[in-house]
């Protein structure tokens, strides 16, 4: 790891935590490798909550260590090193926690994201669309009020990690 100023005593010590993280990842890049991508994607993320890992992608309030993405980048460097399915796998979890706590809504917040600290909830994140590819700003999908209801009205394609999801954010 560089060192730079953005880098605090708390982003060395994690580092070091996970210098010696590849052994423990090169199983499930082996089971992704062998065709059992959905079993190494449940695995990926078992091993990131084990590690302390999906932690980092949670606010306090919801049992996480709060969101530090210097310590998430600190972490997927690490996770990219051992393996490129566990690291794809964490970010998408990471992608897919993000919005949920950003919006502020408690009530979601404690359905998905004290699961996503534990590594319980699986998250898959739908950007991409036939036309549009991932540039958000083409999307077409949208949100349409239906009484008390949104009503999604659009396609997705490429939706990450959406074979292991506990959810979606679309």
């Amino acid at each position: 790891m560089i060192t730079l100023p953005l880098f605090e005593d708390r982003h060395q010590s994690l580092y070091g935590q996970l210098a010696g993280v590849r052994g423990t990842l090169e199983p499930i890049a082996v089971r992704g490798e062998a065709g059992e991508v959905d079993a190494a994607g449940r695995d990926a993320i078992r091993t990131c909550a084990d590690l302390g890992l999906c932690v980092l992608l949670v606010p306090t309030a919801f049992g996480g260590a709060g969101l530090d993405l210097r310590s998430v980048c600190v972490a997927r460097e690490a996770l990219a090193a051992g393996s490129g399915l566990v690291d794809a796998v964490f970010a998408v979890q990471g992608l897919g926690s993000y919005p949920i706590a950003l919006s502020g809504n408690t009530s979601l917040g404690e359905r998905y994201l004290s699961k996503v600290a534990t590594g319980e909830a699986i998250a898959a994140f739908a950007l991409t669309e036939p036309h549009a590819g991932s540039d958000a700003g083409a999307l077409s999908t949208a949100a349409v009020r239906d009484g008390g209801d949104y009503v999604l009205d659009g396609t997705k394609v490429f939706i990450s990690n959406a074979t292991i999801a506990s959810y979606f954010v679309v």
